[in-house]
């Protein structure tokens, strides 16, 4: 059965944001000053695609087809009309039809799933196997001598799918594979590679890991 679908203002961004993961924007362009102005004024979402060809500011670029709903968390306006926003993201959406009769970017969107796993004995295998990896890389990059940490990465195969994924520094192109893989067992599994080679090579991360990156799930303990 076919999900319900909406017309979702769009922002292009050379980046990409996962499920689940939060985001810092500065908002200062026109348009999208007029775009963030009516999402809040009607309590509305928005979606972060990533840019397919052109360039974030100016004209309008052309976005990947699958994107990220985002909900705004935090807000500041400044008195020259910019905006700094906070937003997590909230699913998967997929472009069915572009619109450009707004200043910004508009499409019409219906929001991607992951499909049911055949093998739920191997999908709980790689959970854990990735959750692993996942907290030892933390383990070895949080250097705070004063108290132990507890890692509170998410239960859920694919929320925790996501988690690496938007903590790990993978080329945007990367991401966007990522994000519209629609089986949680092959992000897993793609995501166990990567982090087996960094953990046989623990000296050398391929990010330095922030508070910003940890914050949803690490915590003192």
């Amino acid at each position: 059965m076919a999900s319900a679908r909406e017309l979702l203002p769009l922002f292009p961004l050379n980046t990409v944001l996962f499920p689940h993961s939060r985001m810092q924007l500065h908002i200062f362009e026109q348009k999208y000053r007029q775009m963030i102005s009516f999402c809040l004024a009607n309590s509305m979402p928005f979606g972060i695609v990533l840019i397919r060809s052109g360039d974030e500011v100016g004209d309008t670029a052309e976005p990947y087809l699958v994107g990220t709903k985002v909900r705004i968390l935090d807000t500041f306006h400044y008195e020259d009309g910019r905006y700094d926003l906070t937003v997590e993201g909230v699913e998967r959406f997929r472009i069915r039809e572009i619109n450009t009769e707004a200043p910004y970017l508009r499409g019409t969107i219906e929001s991607v799933e992951d499909i049911e796993e055949q093998d739920e004995l191997l999908l709980a295998q790689l959970t854990e196997e990735a959750r692993s990896l996942g907290e030892m890389l933390v383990r070895e990059h949080v250097d705070n001598k004063e108290f132990a940490i507890k890692i509170l990465f998410p239960e859920d195969p694919g929320q925790l799918s996501f988690a690496l994924a938007n903590m790990l520094d993978f080329p945007p192109l990367r991401k966007q594979f990522l994000l519209e893989l629609v089986e949680a067992s092959i992000r897993l599994e793609t995501l166990i590679e990567v982090l087996n080679d960094l953990v046989r090579n623990i000296s050398t991360p391929m990010k330095r890991l922030t508070s910003q990156d940890l914050r949803d799930w690490v915590t003192p303990n």
